[in-house]
Protein backbone atom coordinates (compact mmCIF):
# COMPACT_ATOMS: atom_id res chain seq x y z
CA UNK A 1 0.00 0.00 0.00
CA UNK A 2 1.64 3.53 -0.98
CA UNK A 3 1.12 6.30 1.59
CA UNK A 4 0.33 9.22 -0.28
CA UNK A 5 0.22 12.81 1.16
CA UNK A 6 -2.81 14.77 1.03
CA UNK A 7 -2.00 17.77 -0.26
CA UNK A 8 1.44 17.74 0.88
CA UNK A 9 2.07 17.18 4.39
CA UNK A 10 -0.85 19.01 4.93
CA UNK A 11 -1.76 17.93 8.73
CA UNK A 12 1.25 20.18 9.93
CA UNK A 13 1.85 22.17 7.13
CA UNK A 14 -0.16 24.29 4.95
CA UNK A 15 -1.61 22.78 2.09
CA UNK A 16 -0.26 22.85 -1.18
CA UNK A 17 2.15 25.26 0.15
CA UNK A 18 5.96 24.30 -1.16
CA UNK A 19 6.36 23.81 2.75
CA UNK A 20 4.00 21.02 2.82
CA UNK A 21 5.35 19.28 -0.23
CA UNK A 22 8.98 19.74 1.13
CA UNK A 23 8.03 18.55 4.56
CA UNK A 24 6.23 15.51 2.59
CA UNK A 25 9.52 14.75 0.96
CA UNK A 26 11.13 14.78 3.59
CA UNK A 27 9.19 12.49 5.48
CA UNK A 28 10.11 9.82 2.70
CA UNK A 29 6.84 9.77 0.69
CA UNK A 30 7.05 8.54 -2.91
CA UNK A 31 3.78 10.52 -4.07
CA UNK A 32 2.04 13.78 -3.11
CA UNK A 33 -1.70 14.42 -4.09
CA UNK A 34 -2.34 18.19 -5.09
CA UNK A 35 -5.07 20.08 -6.66
CA UNK A 36 -4.92 22.72 -9.55
CA UNK A 37 -7.25 25.37 -11.29
CA UNK A 38 -7.20 27.70 -14.15
CA UNK A 39 -6.95 31.13 -13.39
CA UNK A 40 -7.82 33.46 -15.94
CA UNK A 41 -4.91 34.53 -17.62
CA UNK A 42 -4.68 30.52 -18.56
CA UNK A 43 -2.33 29.48 -15.33
CA UNK A 44 -2.83 26.30 -13.66
CA UNK A 45 -2.79 27.47 -10.05
CA UNK A 46 -1.90 25.02 -6.97
CA UNK A 47 -5.40 25.70 -5.46
CA UNK A 48 -8.13 23.77 -4.24
CA UNK A 49 -11.07 25.98 -4.30
CA UNK A 50 -13.05 27.63 -6.44
CA UNK A 51 -12.58 31.06 -4.78
CA UNK A 52 -10.15 32.73 -3.24
CA UNK A 53 -10.82 33.17 0.73
CA UNK A 54 -10.33 30.29 2.76
CA UNK A 55 -6.00 29.76 2.44
CA UNK A 56 -5.29 33.28 0.99
CA UNK A 57 -7.19 36.59 1.47
CA UNK A 58 -10.15 37.58 -1.04
CA UNK A 59 -13.18 36.84 -2.54
CA UNK A 60 -12.67 36.54 -6.20
CA UNK A 61 -13.16 33.11 -8.39
CA UNK A 62 -9.76 32.07 -9.28
CA UNK A 63 -11.11 31.88 -12.59
CA UNK A 64 -11.38 35.83 -12.88
CA UNK A 65 -7.95 36.35 -11.45
CA UNK A 66 -5.08 36.28 -12.85
CA UNK A 67 -1.38 35.19 -11.85
CA UNK A 68 0.33 38.57 -11.33
CA UNK A 69 -2.84 39.60 -9.17
CA UNK A 70 -2.21 36.44 -6.32
CA UNK A 71 1.50 36.18 -7.13
CA UNK A 72 2.28 37.73 -3.68
CA UNK A 73 -0.76 36.71 -1.41
CA UNK A 74 0.33 34.96 1.69
CA UNK A 75 -0.91 31.29 1.68
CA UNK A 76 0.18 30.33 4.88
CA UNK A 77 -0.75 32.68 7.50
CA UNK A 78 -4.21 30.85 8.04
CA UNK A 79 -2.34 27.61 9.13
CA UNK A 80 -0.22 29.93 11.12
CA UNK A 81 2.13 32.58 11.21
CA UNK A 82 5.24 30.51 11.31
CA UNK A 83 4.11 29.83 7.33
CA UNK A 84 3.48 33.77 7.12
CA UNK A 85 6.27 33.19 3.97
CA UNK A 86 4.29 30.66 2.03
CA UNK A 87 3.16 31.48 -1.58
CA UNK A 88 0.48 30.00 -3.93
CA UNK A 89 2.64 27.91 -6.42
CA UNK A 90 1.53 26.79 -10.39
CA UNK A 91 1.63 23.97 -11.61
CA UNK A 92 4.95 24.82 -14.13
CA UNK A 93 6.91 25.60 -10.95
CA UNK A 94 5.50 22.31 -8.67
CA UNK A 95 7.19 20.35 -11.68
CA UNK A 96 10.30 22.41 -10.72
CA UNK A 97 10.12 20.98 -7.61
CA UNK A 98 9.47 17.81 -8.73
CA UNK A 99 12.67 16.98 -10.63
CA UNK A 100 14.89 18.29 -7.87
CA UNK A 101 12.94 15.50 -5.61
CA UNK A 102 12.15 12.66 -8.00
CA UNK A 103 8.46 12.46 -5.90
CA UNK A 104 5.46 11.35 -7.81
CA UNK A 105 2.69 14.07 -8.00
CA UNK A 106 -0.70 12.80 -8.03
CA UNK A 107 -2.34 16.01 -10.17
CA UNK A 108 -5.83 16.18 -9.36
CA UNK A 109 -8.12 18.97 -12.05
CA UNK A 110 -10.51 21.02 -10.91
CA UNK A 111 -13.22 21.75 -12.98
CA UNK A 112 -14.99 25.31 -11.52
CA UNK A 113 -17.42 25.39 -14.28
CA UNK A 114 -14.56 26.27 -16.95
CA UNK A 115 -13.20 25.40 -20.59
CA UNK A 116 -12.21 21.23 -20.26
CA UNK A 117 -10.35 22.47 -23.49
CA UNK A 118 -8.47 25.75 -21.83
CA UNK A 119 -7.86 23.58 -18.99
CA UNK A 120 -6.07 20.87 -21.03
CA UNK A 121 -4.17 23.32 -23.41
CA UNK A 122 -2.45 24.89 -19.98
CA UNK A 123 -1.86 21.42 -18.52
CA UNK A 124 -0.28 20.13 -21.53
CA UNK A 125 1.39 22.49 -22.29
CA UNK A 126 3.26 22.60 -18.45
CA UNK A 127 3.65 18.60 -18.90
CA UNK A 128 5.59 18.95 -22.12
CA UNK A 129 7.64 21.31 -21.21
CA UNK A 130 8.85 19.60 -17.83
CA UNK A 131 12.70 19.40 -16.78
CA UNK A 132 12.17 15.61 -15.37
CA UNK A 133 9.65 14.11 -17.96
CA UNK A 134 10.65 10.45 -16.09
CA UNK A 135 9.30 11.57 -12.51
CA UNK A 136 6.14 9.78 -12.31
CA UNK A 137 2.31 11.75 -13.16
CA UNK A 138 -0.65 10.85 -12.58
CA UNK A 139 -3.53 12.86 -13.41
CA UNK A 140 -6.76 12.81 -11.89
CA UNK A 141 -10.27 14.60 -11.82
CA UNK A 142 -13.98 13.89 -10.55
CA UNK A 143 -14.99 15.00 -14.27
CA UNK A 144 -14.74 11.93 -16.82
CA UNK A 145 -15.40 13.76 -19.58
CA UNK A 146 -12.00 15.90 -18.55
CA UNK A 147 -10.20 12.82 -18.48
CA UNK A 148 -11.41 11.42 -21.76
CA UNK A 149 -9.70 14.64 -23.38
CA UNK A 150 -6.65 13.91 -21.40
CA UNK A 151 -6.53 10.61 -22.81
CA UNK A 152 -6.15 12.15 -26.44
CA UNK A 153 -3.87 14.74 -25.90
CA UNK A 154 -1.39 12.85 -23.32
CA UNK A 155 -2.31 9.07 -23.35
CA UNK A 156 0.98 8.26 -21.71
CA UNK A 157 -0.09 10.08 -18.17
CA UNK A 158 -1.64 7.84 -16.42
CA UNK A 159 -5.78 8.72 -15.33
CA UNK A 160 -7.41 7.92 -12.30
CA UNK A 161 -11.30 9.12 -12.38
CA UNK A 162 -12.26 10.63 -8.65
CA UNK A 163 -15.86 10.41 -6.89
CA UNK A 164 -17.82 10.86 -3.56
CA UNK A 165 -20.50 8.57 -4.39
CA UNK A 166 -19.82 6.29 -6.88
CA UNK A 167 -22.09 6.54 -9.79
CA UNK A 168 -23.60 3.43 -11.09
CA UNK A 169 -22.07 3.81 -14.37
CA UNK A 170 -18.81 4.07 -12.66
CA UNK A 171 -17.10 1.48 -15.44
CA UNK A 172 -18.60 3.04 -18.50
CA UNK A 173 -16.99 6.01 -17.17
CA UNK A 174 -13.84 5.19 -16.22
CA UNK A 175 -13.44 2.70 -19.70
CA UNK A 176 -14.37 5.75 -21.74
CA UNK A 177 -11.23 7.65 -20.29
CA UNK A 178 -8.94 5.37 -19.98
CA UNK A 179 -8.51 5.17 -16.54
CA UNK A 180 -6.14 2.81 -14.29
CA UNK A 181 -7.75 3.43 -11.09
CA UNK A 182 -10.54 4.69 -9.10
CA UNK A 183 -10.31 7.53 -5.98
CA UNK A 184 -12.99 7.51 -3.74
CA UNK A 185 -13.98 8.62 0.00
CA UNK A 186 -13.41 6.89 2.64
CA UNK A 187 -16.55 8.02 4.28
CA UNK A 188 -18.72 6.83 1.24
CA UNK A 189 -16.98 3.36 -0.05
CA UNK A 190 -18.48 0.49 -0.14
CA UNK A 191 -16.87 -3.20 0.77
CA UNK A 192 -18.77 -4.37 -2.57
CA UNK A 193 -17.83 -1.24 -4.75
CA UNK A 194 -14.25 -1.67 -3.85
CA UNK A 195 -14.29 -5.57 -4.84
CA UNK A 196 -16.27 -4.33 -7.73
CA UNK A 197 -13.48 -2.07 -8.97
CA UNK A 198 -10.87 -4.80 -7.96
CA UNK A 199 -12.48 -7.50 -10.24
CA UNK A 200 -12.93 -4.75 -12.89
CA UNK A 201 -8.41 -4.89 -12.59
CA UNK A 202 -8.34 -1.10 -11.64
CA UNK A 203 -6.41 0.24 -8.95
CA UNK A 204 -8.47 1.60 -5.87
CA UNK A 205 -7.09 4.46 -3.55
CA UNK A 206 -9.01 6.02 -0.46
CA UNK A 207 -9.01 9.71 1.08
CA UNK A 208 -8.52 10.94 3.40
CA UNK A 209 -7.28 8.31 5.59
CA UNK A 210 -6.06 10.10 9.15
CA UNK A 211 -6.97 7.93 11.60
CA UNK A 212 -5.86 4.28 12.41
CA UNK A 213 -9.49 2.99 12.67
CA UNK A 214 -10.30 4.43 8.86
CA UNK A 215 -6.25 2.52 8.20
CA UNK A 216 -8.17 -0.59 9.18
CA UNK A 217 -10.72 -0.44 6.82
CA UNK A 218 -8.70 0.43 4.17
CA UNK A 219 -6.27 -2.47 4.87
CA UNK A 220 -8.84 -4.33 5.64
CA UNK A 221 -10.32 -3.63 1.87
CA UNK A 222 -6.83 -4.39 0.70
CA UNK A 223 -6.59 -0.82 -1.58
CA UNK A 224 -3.50 0.59 -3.62
CA UNK A 225 -3.46 3.84 -1.70
CA UNK A 226 -4.17 5.91 0.33
CA UNK A 227 -4.16 9.71 1.08
CA UNK A 228 -3.49 10.83 4.63
CA UNK A 229 -3.11 14.51 5.72
CA UNK A 230 -0.80 12.85 8.38
CA UNK A 231 1.63 10.76 6.34
CA UNK A 232 3.86 10.18 8.91
CA UNK A 233 0.88 8.23 10.70
CA UNK A 234 1.32 5.57 8.70
CA UNK A 235 4.87 5.64 7.06
CA UNK A 236 6.45 2.22 8.27
CA UNK A 237 3.32 0.88 9.41
CA UNK A 238 1.89 0.22 6.06
CA UNK A 239 1.00 -3.55 5.09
Amino acid sequence: MEIVAHRGASGTHPENTLAAFTRASSLGVKWVETDVTLLGDGVLLVHHDARLGRVVAGTARVADVTYPEVADLDAGSWFSTEFADQRLLTLPALLAWQATTGVGLNIEVKIHDQDHNAILASLTAALNTREAKACPILISSFDAEFLRLVAEDLPQVPRAFCSYHLPSDWQARVEACGAEAVHLNILYAKPAQIAAIHEAGLRVALFTINTEAAMARANAWRVAWVMSDYPEMFLGKKN
